[in-house]
């Protein structure tokens, strides 16, 4: 777009953007969170919109005609962005969306300011060929769509089209990583990107491909952590980074600005690190530490217990029943096993059991579980077989998990833990460890929402001979300082904490093994059941 095209619309850009909010606020509203929150349509905040558009224009070289291009446009926060902030610089633009609910308005609201609106999936289209036709000026939030949103045939499409440009992922990476890694091809040498992204790919195992890509196909400008306090999305608990990328190979004296906190404008903290000494296989959270993290000889909890997520059961509503509810469907309990209910609902720290070994609590809960043959059931516990029917007719037996076991309503054997503790966690306000540890005396399982914590086996025979030691392990293990637990594992919107279990199993007991009287050489007699 000439200067002369400008002048009819330049003037009334406020109106421009005052229209465009209130279609993204009428549009989210008449849309349900959780089919937003499944397609990834979160909306950028106009003041961040503002800020990024600004930092990228700030990198483009002079009298270059901008060619703007936002894959994942929605109703267009970063183009109205553009033109606030463009002046009369001569610039295209092509906005992409994959969604006609909110494409149809988009491409109506902004037609008369020479946006080249396209109605389509991304991921599905072809770059352009020639260098002039691609992009030098690409801004995107691009879906935060999970893994287990995307369906197993699109999936293998869009990881054939990376595999054609050399990329390689896993099949666990969200939508937004085929995004970064799709783009690349629809850039101009020399173009600068700018992404707003969740940061755990920073961290976990599906991000490497992210990573190995920003550190060797690009020079990787700078990138902005916001702190877990402040989430970005209203209506999303997830935590953001800021990628600024330009599109050339980074050099031998190149280097990357990791800023923390604060403003994009006015960040907190910022560490300059050299692009060629990052490595795509360490957690980047790190970086953000005082100190980057050495390894060291030191006892952690996977020396000392074997650490498992609890059972996925495929549905908990279906296969976890309270007392009340097995009596009033009149069954036995020869299929189910106790287990302990979430860790929201558990206030003690200490779970006893009583004489049958059902855990001392006001309200029990049983897990179903069964492997006998629905044919087997009719015949000698009818009972059972009526209330897999139940499940037949809600189509459980085709979710995910169970349609992947034998029979459908069998699950995984995992066996009580002497120690549990959540699998993901809040910091309250006084900066207390997150994960809550609990010393589980009965013989109730528990479900996947937990950590399930199994001692060694010389370390089991410690416990059992010794009254009173698994309480002083309890009491350890909930004194643990929080920065030498979270620092292992990832963080989420407004300070959500996640552990796997081989994150956990890095934290370091040393002084555990020192309050225990043991010596280091312990360890090397650990064995496990």
């Amino acid at each position: 777009m000439n200067k002369n095209e400008t002048v009819n619309w330049k003037k009334d850009i406020l109106k421009f953007e005052k229209e465009r909010l209130l279609i993204q606020e009428r549009l989210d509203a008449e849309r349900s969170g959780l089919l937003r929150n499944k397609m990834g349509q979160f909306a950028t905040p106009v003041c961040l919109a503002d800020d990024i558009v600004q930092l990228a224009l700030e990198l483009m070289p002079k009298n270059v005609q901008i060619r703007f291009l936002d894959p994942a446009i929605g109703t267009g926060v970063f183009y109205s962005a553009f033109l606030k902030s463009v002046n009369n610089q001569n610039f295209c633009a092509t906005g992409i969306e994959i969604d006609p609910y909110y494409g149809e308005h988009t491409k109506k609201l902004w037609q008369s300011t020479g946006l080249n609106f396209l109605l389509n999936d991304f991921t599905t289209l072809r770059p352009p060929q020639d260098e002039q036709s691609k992009y030098n000026f690409l801004i995107c939030n691009p879906p935060y769509v999970r893994h287990h949103h995307i369906d197993s045939r699109q999936k293998a499409l869009l990881k054939d089209r990376l595999n054609e440009n050399g990329f390689r992922i896993s099949g666990l990476a969200g939508l937004y990583c085929y995004f970064m890694l799709l783009a690349d091809a629809w850039m101009q040498s020399n173009g600068i990107a700018v992404w707003l992204v969740p940061n755990e790919f920073m961290d976990v195992n599906y991000g490497k491909a992210v990573k190995k890509y920003l550190l060797s196909h690009v020079e990787l400008i700078r990138v902005h952590r916001f702190t877990p306090e402040d989430v970005q999305f209203g209506d999303a608990l997830v935590s953001s980074t800021i990628l600024v990328i330009k599109k050339k190979l980074p050099a031998k004296n190149s280097v990357t600005s990791f800023t923390f906190g604060g403003t994009l404008k006015k960040p907190c903290h910022t560490k300059i690190i050299k692009q060629l000494s990052l490595n795509a296989d360490e957690k980047w959270s790190l970086l953000y530490k005082k100190q980057r993290r050495t390894e060291q000889d030191h006892i952690s909890l996977g020396m000392l217990f074997k650490i498992k997520r609890g059972i996925a059961t495929g549905d908990n509503n279906f296969f976890i029943l309270s007392e009340e509810q097995i009596h009033k469907r009149h069954l036995s309990y020869d299929y189910f096993l106790p287990i302990l209910p979430s860790p929201r609902y558990l206030k003690q720290a200490v779970i006893d059991a009583d004489k049958k070994g059902l855990p001392k609590l006001h309200q029990k809960f049983f897990l179903f579980d069964c492997d006998q043959s629905i044919e087997t059931l009719k015949k000698t516990h009818p009972a059972y077989w009526r209330y897999i029917q139940e499940g037949i007719a809600k189509g459980i037996q085709n979710g995910y998990i169970c349609k992947h076991r034998n029979p459908w309503y069998s699950q995984e054997q995992r066996p009580p833990a002497l120690f549990v503790s959540a699998y993901i966690g809040r910091q309250s306000a006084n900066k207390e460890n997150p994960f809550r540890f609990i010393l589980n005396r009965s013989n109730a399982t528990v479900t996947n929402s937990y950590l399930a914590f199994y001692p060694s086996i010389l370390l089991l025979e410690m416990i059992q001979k010794n009254n009173g030691l698994d309480v002083q392990i309890l009491d350890y293990l909930n004194s643990l300082c929080a920065e030498s637990v979270i620092k292992e594992g990832r963080v989420y919107g407004g300070g959500m904490y996640k552990l796997e279990p081989s994150e956990m199993a890095k934290i370091g007991v040393d002084s555990l093994i020192e309050q225990l009287n043991l010596t280091k050489n312990f360890t090397k007699q650990l064995t496990f059941f």
